[in-house]
């Protein structure tokens, strides 16, 4: 649901799921896997600051047992809140918790959450001009999705090598890159990069003085947008986060 931008549906079935576990002991872990998904939701509708105090609230009540694996991946997910808050260096440090705890083999880790973990990496360095490693953890990411059915991250590492590309002022690849991940986001359903693949669609035309195509890709960005604040309820804030 998440993936599929059916964002008022995740809402409720999560709300339902809360509550019919939230006072039985033994059920924690799923009560806290509950925050670590808000907190991702949250994120994706670019409201940072609350996708943070999901992810504290699951670190908090984490039990000792159980909070290495709680901690792991909850940094996938708390890392992209605070790049969204400007804190790189806390990002850093999240996303190093996730790659890691890679290596312990005795602790069993989703590795969908290895996702959002490269693709926040990769976002950070590059927002920090370090453009080697941040396309270390887009070939990552890549290499990751290039063989799973969900096309999303396949289409957002595409998207992060021509972010990467165009800093490097390689506009040819870029849009390379940015012909790949409009190839997918326009023959599945990936909502998560569709708004993000034409948003940057829309910056290599700018930069090749295009504006009318830019302007396009823009209209398009609004669009897959719209579709996501469509599928939440008029009354939920998230809304007002993905308008702004």
């Amino acid at each position: 649901l998440l993936h599929l931008g059916e964002w008022g549906k995740l809402r409720q079935l999560s709300d339902q799921s809360l509550r019919a576990f939230e006072w039985n002991e033994a059920t924690l872990p799923i009560r806290l896997h509950y925050q670590i998904i808000m907190g991702w939701l949250y994120i994706e509708a670019c409201d940072f600051a609350g996708a943070k105090v999901h992810c504290e609230k699951a670190l908090s009540e984490s039990l000792a047992a159980k909070a290495t694996f709680i901690s792991v991946h909850c940094s996938a997910i708390m890392g992209r809140a605070l790049l969204g808050l400007g804190d790189h260096t806390g990002a850093i440090q999240c996303f190093d918790t996730v790659f890691k705890a890679e290596k312990n083999e005795a602790l069993p880790i989703f590795w969908n959450y290895f996702y959002p973990a490269c693709q926040g990496a990769g976002e950070t360095w590059l927002s920090l001009g370090q453009l080697g490693k941040a396309r270390h953890y887009a070939q990552r990411l890549h290499d990751l999705s290039v063989g799973a059915p969900e096309r999303t991250y396949l289409a957002l590492s595409h998207r992060l090598f021509a972010e990467i590309s165009m800093e490097e002022k390689v506009l040819e690849e870029a849009g390379l890159h940015v012909a790949e991940a409009l190839g997918i986001v326009e023959n599945v359903e990936a909502p998560l990069a569709a708004w993000r693949v034409y948003a940057t669609a829309a910056k290599l035309y700018r930069l090749r003085g295009a504006p009318e195509l830019a302007n396009a890709f823009e209209c398009r960005k609004q669009k897959a947008i719209d579709q996501l604040i469509g599928s939440l309820q008029e009354s939920d804030l998230l809304r007002k986060n993905l308008w702004t």
